[in-house]
């Protein structure tokens, strides 16, 4: 979490559009917000996005020209955010009560979408394959589930108290699971398969062996 009051990014392009594996060389730094709460990179379109929380604005940078292309209002308390880079476009969460996720063209052609969600959204996650975002809601103890395709909730699950979670790849979430009925909001951890043992059993004789011990009964 970048907590100061007057933030800058520095423009580490190597590190991130993930172009190189060299130690990083600051090339320049950029002013932005009052107190940023998340990045995300559209490596397409070579452009990042910043949140500024106490702001209620965003930033779009352009790696490239290494400049701000913009910054504007998008409402009060924007906090984490995802880029979907294969459709262009932004997901953010505002930490308000109710809470909303805004849904912006990381072009700039598009409007910008609210979509309400539960009270006080802290963090989400996609599996933009599937076409779903994931919210984790503070106040409301759920996770609401957002179809891509129409902008929309398609599900609100709860879950264990306060769920804040941090904002991961999104192609690496998964869709949260259904709690088990009476387990108060958890889902049961199942425990790791033990290691089988093997039993100390005696070597296996040959044929030839086997047949000479029945000779020697009978002599």
């Amino acid at each position: 979490m970048m907590n100061a009051t007057r933030t800058t990014l520095v423009a580490l392009i190597a590190m991130a559009l993930g172009a190189a594996h060299a130690l990083p060389v600051v090339q320049k730094t950029l002013p932005l917000g009052n107190n940023t709460q998340g990045i995300a990179t559209d490596p397409g379109l070579a452009r990042v996005f910043i949140t500024n929380f106490n702001d209620g604005t965003g930033t779009a940078v352009n790696v490239n020209a290494l400049t701000v292309d913009d910054t504007v209002p998008i409402g009060a308390n924007p906090r984490r955010l995802i880029a979907d880079a294969a459709h262009h476009r932004v997901y953010v969460v505002m930490a308000t009560t109710p809470g909303t996720l805004l849904i912006a063209d990381s072009a700039g052609a598009a409007g910008i979408v609210y979509v309400p969600v539960g009270n006080n959204p802290r963090s989400l996650g996609a599996n933009l394959p599937l076409g779903e975002v994931y919210v984790s809601n503070l106040d409301s103890n759920s996770v609401s589930v957002v179809s891509a395709a129409t902008s929309s909730v398609i599900a609100t699950i709860p879950v264990g108290t306060a769920p804040a979670g941090r904002s991961g790849p999104a192609s690496c979430a998964r869709r949260p699971r259904t709690p088990a009925a009476g387990g108060g909001g958890r889902t049961r951890a199942r425990s790791p398969p033990r290691p089988r043992r093997r039993a100390n059993r005696r070597p296996r004789r040959s044929a030839g062996v086997r047949s000479r011990a029945r000779r020697m009964r009978w002599t």
